[in-house]
This record gives structure tokens, sequence and C-alpha cells, in this order.
């Protein structure tokens, strides 16, 4: 274990820190991986997957060290997602191609509310659009990846359709940065803007507005989007931070990098944009 700590683990360690994880996220990723290297007494290369499976066995019978009972079901999800950063790293930098977590479909044992929608559950959800807004708010959420303030923050001046383009300058922690827009997005807002110069002649600051030319507040857009869900049929309940949730996941799984993706969402920590990656499967 000691030649573990000194190899591997910190080289997982180093590898965390260089691509921009939290100091907090250090630890726990770190310690998760321990712990299941002392379970297995295993070297990284000789890990299979029904060391995975007996692992993920014992750690829904393991007592929790903070309470009574065992770990939570996000707990358990937290320690799976550690194994799949530390191999998903070992087979990266090609210190090894063997992945004992690759092909196994383990449900998380969380609450699923932030499971993003498939690409199919997407797909339903912009058919049942019918309006100019409605296609604008799922382009700016789920193609651009915006957040709730973000979309209700943004003014008509922000987005720039014929350069394919809109600009954040009001993102979470003061942070501002610019989205490149898809065709689909760029016709879409270029659509709804002509819509919204055709409705509010004198102009309209900001971008999302009601049908009497009101601000749309974040729980109106909330509102919104879960309209669009159940129209389309869906089971999920389809909210903003869903919307997003769903791009990155999907863009991960197209083969964009990780400090692109972050970049996209105006992540400040790669720890928070590196939570999606493990939904590409449809599991950890």
């Amino acid at each position: 274990m000691e030649q573990l700590q000194t190899g591997a683990l910190g080289g997982f360690r180093d590898y965390l820190r260089a691509v921009g994880y939290g100091a907090g996220s250090v630890r726990m990723l770190e310690s998760c991986t321990r712990e299941f290297f002392v379970f297995c007494a295993l070297p990284p290369g000789e890990v299979q997957p029904a060391n995975i499976l007996s692992f993920y066995a014992y750690l829904q019978v393991r007592p929790s060290q903070r309470g009574e009972g065992v770990l939570s079901g996000k707990m358990v999800d937290h320690y799976l997602y550690s194994l799949r950063v530390f191999f998903d790293w070992r087979q990266a930098v090609g210190t090894s191609d063997h992945h004992p977590l690759s092909g196994l479909q383990l449900p998380r044992l969380g609450d699923g509310r932030r499971l993003p929608l498939s690409v199919t559950e997407t797909g339903a959800l912009f058919a049942a659009a019918h309006h100019e807004r409605e296609h604008a708010v799922l382009h700016l959420l789920y193609s651009c990846g915006l957040r709730r303030s973000e979309a209700v923050a943004l003014e008509a001046v922000d987005v720039w359709p014929d350069r394919g383009v809109l600009y954040v300058r009001r993102g979470k922690g003061a942070r501002r940065r610019v989205v490149p827009l898809a065709s689909r997005a760029a016709a879409s807002l270029g659509a709804y803007l002509r819509w919204l110069s055709v409705q509010l002649p004198g102009g309209s600051q900001r971008l999302l507005v009601g049908s009497r030319g009101q601000a749309l507040t974040g729980d109106r857009l909330c509102r919104l989007v879960r309209e669009l869900g159940e129209r389309a049929g869906l089971d999920a309940v389809v909210t903003p931070h869903r919307l997003r949730h769903s791009i990155a996941t999907h863009l991960l799984a197209r083969g964009m990098s990780l400090e692109q993706v972050r970049d996209f969402l105006g992540h400040r920590h790669a720890d928070t944009t590196q939570i999606y990656a493990h939904f590409q499967n449809g599991g950890l």
C-alpha cells in the first residue's frame, strides 16, 4: 500500500491538481480510491470488473463513519465516480489500456434528480416547442448550456446570430464568457429576435420576455420548460439545470475534452465538469 501511495495514487493526486480540481475534491477522490485498493489488495493493473462489483456490494453495507447506519446512496456514487476518474486517468496517460469499469452498468444510488435527458428525450422536447420563444429558451438552456440566472439576465444586444456567438456578461461568480452558437441555435435565436422586434417595436432590454413584454423571471422560465417536458410526454421533470446537465453529458460523449466543456459551461474548476462524465454510458 505504501508503494501504491507514492506511485499510482501520488500521480493521480498530481493529475487532479494539474487539471484544476479543487483541494476538497482532490482529497475526496484520493481517499475513496485508496479505500478501494485497501479493500481489494491488488495493484491497479490487476483489478478486474469482479473486484469492482465486490466493492460495490461492500459499499452498500459499509457502516457510515459520520453517523449511524450505512453509507448513503450518494456516497456510494462518489466512491464509484472516484474509481472511474482514476482508471480514466491511467488509460488516458497510457499507463494501462485496462479499464475494469468499462462496460459495467452500475445504477446510481442517489436520488437521481440530476440525471440527464437522453438524446432522444431532448429531441422530443424540441419537437414539442411551437413558439419562437419556446425554441429560443431550449436553445439557450440546452444548446448554449446557460444557467437559469444567465438566461433570464441576457439582454437582446448580447445575442449575435450572424456572428454565431452570444455574450454572458453576468455569469456565476461575476465571470463573463463567449458562448458559440451552433447553426440551429443561431437560426432559432435570430427568428426569436425578429419576432421580438415585431412584438415590441420600441425594443426590449431583456432577451426573454413574457406575452406582455415583461422580463421573464427564473420561476416562469422553470414553469415553461417543465410544461414543455409534459407536452413532450417525458417522464422526467425537465428543469433548466437538467438541460444544462444534458448538453454537458452529450458533448463529453461526443468526444469534446473536459477542459473545452468546462470553458463552455463557465465552470471555474474541472471537478465541477467531471461530474457529468460518468453519465455517458447511462450509469457509473
